[in-house]
């Protein structure tokens, strides 16, 4: 996927297979959300999820630095964070949920290019993601 501006220059934004569809009929391109996010100095990882379902919810990785000493209102940080970050739209993530020990080659949640690998985190956190549909 891509835009090609008037100066006939292509940018490219995202993968079609990465692309899906929420309840609405609006179409996702979660990596450009993913980077947003991934802006925060708090925040090292996202994963978004939300195909066939009614909006996004994420997975995230934080920063153990950048978090360090902030354990008593750390959800609170990361929910001011995301929403400072929000453009707002359908596609923005409603709800978070913080993984801990976050995405790796070594856990097998990432490519050895350092891609996330969406089916199987999808897999191994379907629980989570479920509870955070059901709240």
């Amino acid at each position: 996927m891509g835009i090609l501006t008037e100066e006939r220059v292509l940018t490219i934004t995202g993968r079609c297979k990465e692309l899906y569809k929420l309840r609405n009929g609006k179409y996702v391109v979660p990596t450009q959300i993913e980077e947003r996010i991934s802006l925060s100095r708090f925040i090292s990882q996202c994963m978004l999820f939300g195909a066939d379902r009614d909006y996004n919810v994420c997975l995230l990785s934080l920063d153990e630095d950048a978090t360090k000493g902030q354990d008593k209102d750390l959800e609170k940080l990361i929910e001011n964070e995301l929403n400072a970050l929000s453009q707002g739209g359908y596609d923005w993530p409603k709800k978070f949920k913080i993984v801990p020990g976050g995405f790796t080659v070594e856990n097998g949640l990432l490519t050895p290019k350092m891609s996330l690998k969406r089916p199987v985190i999808t897999k191994k956190f379907m629980d989570v993601l479920e509870e955070m549909y059901d709240e």
